[in-house]
């Protein structure tokens, strides 16, 4: 008996704390939600701007039931910005993946391959269209805006083989993600990485 009030109270007090941190988020939550939609009316009725508000004060429900906090939308700005990014690369990706020529040939591993990536997609577009914000952080970010959301959030997976020495360079990334960015190395660029490419080969021999 003493052990099961010992076990009673433990989760009883367990319990307490659980209700205690999800009513300090629920406020958060909801004091967040109504400062945010302020200061959106206070931009919009003085015609000013600001960096955009995210998460999105309309992409947050309560649960009237529960009061769970309920998310429509990104909840961080990389978040975000990997959906625009999915959006805004996808058209010409997709060309790529059809003017293949495993495409046209009607390669069955291929045709699967395109099939799950474009349903992976109808998935995002939907999450895009759901959500308040109809801004694509993608196209309004600057060259340099991408580079470096790209080599902190990408970059570290795609070159996790590559030679220590070219992680670093910016040309490699612009060459390996260049349908993403948009933006091609200048022919002194190439140059210059093709030389410190070279020097790398060399002291791995």
């Amino acid at each position: 008996m003493k052990a099961y009030a010992a076990v009673t109270s433990k989760r009883a007090a367990i319990e307490k704390r659980r209700r205690a941190e999800r009513e300090e988020m629920l406020k958060l939550a909801v004091e967040y939600k109504e400062q945010a939609t302020l200061e959106l009316r206070r931009r919009k009725r003085e015609g000013t701007s600001g960096p955009e508000i995210i998460p999105h004060p309309d992409d947050i429900d309560f649960d009237p039931t529960t009061g769970a906090i309920i998310f429509n939308g990104p909840v961080t700005a990389d978040k975000k910005m990997a959906q625009d990014l999915l959006v805004s690369a996808w058209p010409a990706a997709e060309r790529q993946w059809r003017n293949s020529p495993l495409f046209v040939a009607k390669d069955r591993r291929f045709l699967r391959q395109y099939a799950k990536l474009k349903r992976q997609m109808k998935t995002v577009l939907h999450l895009v269209a759901k959500r308040a914000s109809k801004i694509n952080s993608w196209e309004r970010a600057t060259p340099q805006e991408r580079i470096d959301y790209l080599r902190r959030t990408v970059w570290p997976t795609i070159s996790g083989n590559f030679p220590l020495e070219l992680v670093q360079s910016e040309v490699l990334l612009k060459l390996t993600l260049r349908l993403w960015l948009g933006i091609e190395p200048t022919e002194e660029e190439q140059q210059e990485f093709l030389m410190e490419a070279h020097k790398v080969l060399l002291l791995a021999q």
